[in-house]
C-alpha cells in the first residue's frame, strides 16, 4: 500500500470521527441484513432465500479476507480506471468524495476490470 490508504492505516478510529461510512465486516454484515429485513419482501421467493444464504455467509467470507492481514483503512469507494490520472510513473487516484473505512480490498474488481480490458484489447494499452 502507498498513498493515502496507507497514510491513514491504523487510524480507523480518526476516519470513523470524521463520519466515514464503516464498510468493515461487522457494520457492513448488519447493514445488509437490516436492508433485507426491511425491504426482503420485495423480492421474489428464490431470491429472498439466496439473499439470506448470501447474508449468512458473510461472516466465513470475511474471515478468509481477514486471515491475509490486510487492515482496514481509507477506502476510497467508488473507484474505477477515470479517477486515475498521470503517466506510468506517477499516477494519482483522484475523487475522494465517496470515502469510508474498510478493506482496500474493494479496489480490486475496477482493477481487475481494467486489466482484462487491456489484456483483451491492445488498441487500449
Amino acid at each position: 500500500m502507498r498513498g493515502a490508504d496507507a497514510d491513514w492505516t491504523g487510524r480507523t478510529d480518526e476516519l470513523l470521527a470524521m463520519r466515514l461510512p464503516d464498510w468493515r465486516p461487522a457494520a457492513l454484515t448488519e447493514a445488509i441484513a437490516d436492508l433485507f429485513e426491511r425491504r426482503g419482501a420485495e423480492v421474489a421467493p428464490a431470491d429472498r432465500e439466496t439473499l439470506r444464504a448470501f447474508i449468512g455467509g458473510l461472516d466465513a467470507r470475511f474471515a478468509v479476507v481477514a486471515a491475509f492481514g490486510i487492515p482496514d483503512t481509507l477506502v476510497h469507494g467508488d473507484f474505477h480506471p477515470g479517477d486515475v490520472r498521470g503517466a506510468a510513473e506517477a499516477l494519482r487516484i483522484l475523487d475522494w468524495g465517496d470515502t469510508g473505512v474498510g478493506s482496500p480490498g474493494r479496489h480490486l474488481p475496477a482493477v481487475r476490470g481494467q486489466y482484462r480490458a487491456r489484456r483483451t484489447s491492445p488498441s487500449r494499452c
